[in-house]
């Protein structure tokens, strides 16, 4: 870290640099503080647990029988905020946005698709096995609003996450000058707020709709980072307002835009779909208004999606510059062709996928809540019973439709 400071500061004597040295000085500040944090943590974890190892498997066992108390929720928040900074979420979120926007489009593709990721890995692998007390603790605190516990917090911070998000970025749509790539940062904020929502709703849907929403946001964002990377190669500039009418001259383009858009947004037989869909099942086996404040969430990002392809895409072209502009190459559709397979195969047969990632997801919520493994929950018979009623459903639709055909 004392040598990456050390090359900032001979790098910031150019100014040309300046803009983007500070803002690359601020992530390597936020990424060493989460790591310096986590190794802090674990040091602490292996002594409070006096394992006499640091072997994650090991600590993980010793999870399960750590006493619930003051030390194991210290060291629950203590290994969160390391990964909060990483996933990101609110309020450890504004290192992102001005991130992307210095970075080039590999960049941010590596950065949305992949290294997001580790802090929400990093929750589902360490926080929920390591300390399964402090991952369920909804009692600790007792105010005059009602009792909470970490629990309630991460799923606070999880629904301000996708709710924040989701208004920053239609800020982007409206702003005069609003920029494109802010807007898709702003979006991850949201849809990773989607991921640690499904994490702490502890139950099976929501886990695995949370470890899919990764997978899916890791698709469809780096596949918008590289859109807008090919239009700011014509035209150098991401502002909303210099676009609009592109399907006139870019009809490749704006088709490819327009799935990933409907990809982003959830809509059926698209990737996005099953993980959201997933996430707020299992949100809602936890606490119905977890899920309804969520669906707003969804509902506004489908707003700035929808709302940015109309200024992009719609209308006339008014800007001169965007007259001559060359669809994609054959180069830009061998990279986003797979993307657009991968969409589709995971909202069309999302089985394989489930059944890679079912088994360790069952793993975590077993040590969480070994109470899913008794008919005794209240939690495990509100989702047999919400399958029985899927069922009861499927049967009325039936017998509606054979009397529809007789008639």
């Amino acid at each position: 870290m004392l040598l990456g400071v050390l090359k900032m500061y001979f790098l910031t004597q150019d100014t040309e640099l300046t803009g983007k040295i500070t803002q690359g000085t601020i992530d390597l500040l936020a990424g060493n503080q989460a790591a310096s944090n986590l190794v802090s943590s674990t040091l602490q974890a292996a002594a409070a647990n006096q394992t006499g190892t640091f072997n994650i498997v090991y600590m993980q066992a010793m999870g399960s029988v750590m006493d619930m108390g003051t030390m194991q929720i210290l060291l629950f928040a203590a290994f969160a905020l390391g990964f909060a900074i990483k996933v990101p979420m609110f309020p450890f979120h504004t290192w992102l946005p001005d991130a992307h926007v210095e970075a080039p489009t590999a960049g941010s593709v590596i950065l949305a698709g992949i290294l997001l990721k580790l802090g929400t890995y990093g929750f589902f692998r360490f926080n929920l096995p390591m300390f399964p007390g402090a991952s369920k603790d909804e009692s600790s605190w007792v105010t005059s609003f009602g009792t909470f516990g970490v629990r309630s917090v991460v799923v606070f911070l999880a629904i301000v996450s996708i709710i924040y998000g989701a208004l920053a970025a239609m800020y982007f749509v409206v702003k005069k000058d609003g920029d494109v790539k802010k807007l898709v940062a702003y979006s991850s904020v949201s849809s990773m707020g989607m991921v640690m929502l499904g994490l702490f709703a502890l139950n099976p849907n929501g886990v695995n709709g949370g470890v899919m929403q990764m997978i899916n946001h890791g698709i469809y964002s780096a596949a918008l980072f590289l859109l807008v990377g090919i239009i700011y190669e014509r035209r150098h500039t991401r502002n909303v307002s210099e676009f609009g009418g592109l399907s006139h001259v870019m009809p490749g383009y704006a088709a490819v835009f327009l799935a990933m858009v409907m990809t982003a947004i959830g809509l059926p037989l698209l990737a996005v779909f099953i993980s959201e869909f997933l996430a707020l099942r299992g949100a809602f086996e936890s606490n119905p208004m977890w899920a309804a404040w969520a669906a707003l969430g969804i509902i506004l990002n489908a707003g700035y999606f929808l709302w940015l392809y109309q200024r992009m895409f719609f209308g006339n072209i008014e800007n001169p510059k965007n007259e001559k502009l060359i669809d994609m190459s054959g180069r830009e559709w061998a990279y986003m062709i797979p993307l657009l397979i991968l969409s589709l195969w995971i909202g069309v047969y999302p089985k394989p996928f489930i059944a890679f990632i079912e088994r360790p997801v069952n793993a975590v919520v077993k040590q969480v809540r070994p109470e899913y493994q008794t008919a005794g929950s209240a939690e495990a018979r509100r989702s047999k019973m919400s399958n029985k009623l899927q069922f009861v459903a499927t049967l009325i639709m039936r017998k509606l439709r054979k009397h529809l055909e007789r008639s």
